[in-house]
């Protein structure tokens, strides 16, 4: 069955909200979806389709080729400025347009062509288009007349000429006759599942076989139903409008189904995006309460995002790890300015709250769920592979695995960094401290990848390197 209107656009503007609310108004029945290679597929689903045009969509030539080719009889208006209408034109082929609407369009204009077209045949060519294939010209008429009433009816006396047909033309639904003689019904459905665009077409067999391995056999081949000949006028018809019917309100429900989804995706997407932004507000705040470590908490979850994806951990982990170790800090929020500014050495006391840090930053984390294991990175970042570490203690692979890549990329960031009692280190020192704790400090695995980074970092740029990049992004 066809929608009456198809109003294929991206756009959101207030114009496009004029339009739809105008169509609404003149109960036209229409249907809104956003330009992408689907649509192609249910042009041939719609009597009108409107295209309402941006800059980019009125240039997007396979798109606009692809509705193009997907016309059989429907009609197509153009929505847009003067030059999207040009650009669109170009592109469509001579004659595909029935007509444009200069934008600001007249509500009344468009509404009252639509109307008026529908009145003069329109609703005609809206119909479910059905094709009858059958080599017997009395049974072609007997049928083409009991459905011509309801339904756009198209003939084809064999099979070869119902593929020939079928690829110009799509149908709604096609009835077919088992037994012809150039091709027969089994081998014609299988070749119309061989059309692009016509995989789906519900096929209906009609039959004068009265055969249980035929009907096993058509179901099989992927016919949708049998009709047995002679029939009844009136029982073809219910048949007919019944499954016409059942396959409406299934592309309903699959329509309805993709635009849920779509609107759950890009929730997701927005709350993905929030939540990052959340969290590099959260780390730029904890940077700036050391004037000497600013942008520590990037620089760290961006060597520990590599060193998982060297690791072999999936994209979507290594994300994660990127944004836990932005937080890995956190808990320093809690630790006063001038134990973290301090440029002489730290007393015994001021160095049992520094190491609070951990503890502190899991608290503040721990009730968050969006990122599952946040909380690891912060409070074992500082825990050691040979169990001398804090605030735990723990030991080898007691170390949840986030924790023991930020370590490891919090250690060299850490020594490449001028901090308030000391410049950076040089890079051949960076390394053979690496190498030093590789399997006592460190987890010996990321280690080594973190000694590969360093080995391929010849001219020690890896720390600028980070930086350029977040500048990059941040423009």
């Amino acid at each position: 069955m066809k929608q009456s209107v198809l109003l294929i656009s991206n756009s959101t503007d207030f114009m496009f909200k004029v339009l739809t609310a105008g169509l609404s108004r003149a109960g036209i029945n229409f249907l809104h979806l956003p330009a992408d290679p689907s649509v192609s597929e249910q042009a041939g689903k719609a009597h009108i389709l409107i295209l309402y045009l941006d800059e980019s969509l009125a240039r997007d030539e396979a798109f606009l080729t692809g509705v193009a080719g997907a016309l059989s009889g429907q009609v197509l208006y153009l929505i847009g400025n003067k030059e999207e209408l040009e650009d669109a034109r170009r592109i469509l082929p001579e004659g595909a347009v029935q007509k444009s609407y200069v934008r600001p369009v007249n509500i009344r204009d468009l509404t009252g062509d639509i109307l008026a077209l529908e009145k003069a045949g329109g609703e005609q060519a809206g119909r479910p288009r059905i094709l009858v294939v059958d080599d017997e010209p009395t049974q072609i008429r007997v049928t083409s007349r009991v459905l011509s009433d309801e339904y756009k009816v198209f003939v084809a006396g064999s099979g070869s000429n119902a593929i020939t047909f079928l690829k110009r033309e799509t149908v709604d639904l096609i009835l077919m006759d088992i037994r012809m003689p150039d091709m027969d019904g089994f081998e014609t459905l299988s070749k119309v599942r061989e059309i692009p665009g016509r995989e789906e077409i519900p096929v209906i067999f009609l039959t004068g076989l009265n055969d249980g391995d035929v009907e096993l056999k058509g179901l099989q081949a992927g016919a949708a139903d049998f009709i047995t000949k002679p029939f009844l006028p009136e029982v073809l018809k219910l048949r007919v409008r019944n499954y016409l019917e059942l396959e409406r309100l299934r592309d309903d429900l699959t329509l309805e189904v993709k635009k849920k989804t779509e609107e759950v995706v890009r929730q997701q997407d927005e709350i993905r995006h929030l939540t990052f932004q959340i969290v590099e507000t959260l780390s730029g705040t904890i940077d700036a309460k050391d004037k000497y470590t600013n942008g520590h908490s990037v620089r760290v979850g961006t060597y520990a995002e590599e060193i998982a994806r060297r690791a072999g951990f999936p994209e979507s982990e290594c994300a994660r790890i990127y944004m836990i170790g932005l937080l890995h800090d956190v808990g320093k929020i809690g630790i006063p300015d001038q134990i973290i500014n301090k440029t002489s050495r730290l007393t015994d006391e001021e160095y049992a709250i520094i190491k609070t840090h951990p503890v502190i930053g899991a608290g503040i984390l721990k009730n968050i769920t969006v990122l599952p294991h946040i909380a690891d990175g912060a409070r074992w970042h500082h825990e050691r592979y040979d169990g001398k570490g804090y605030p735990d203690g723990l030991k080898g692979e007691e170390i949840p695995k986030i924790a023991q890549i930020i370590g490891v990329a919090d250690a060299y960031d850490a020594m490449t960094s001028n901090r308030s009692y000391r410049s950076a280190m040089e890079q051949k020192q960076v390394r053979l401290e690496i190498e030093k704790g590789k399997g006592t400090q460190f987890a010996p695995q990321y280690a080594d990848i973190m000694l590969q980074m360093i080995d391929e970092d010849t001219e020690y740029a890896m720390r600028e390197t980070v930086h350029a990049k977040r500048n990059e992004e941040q423009e």
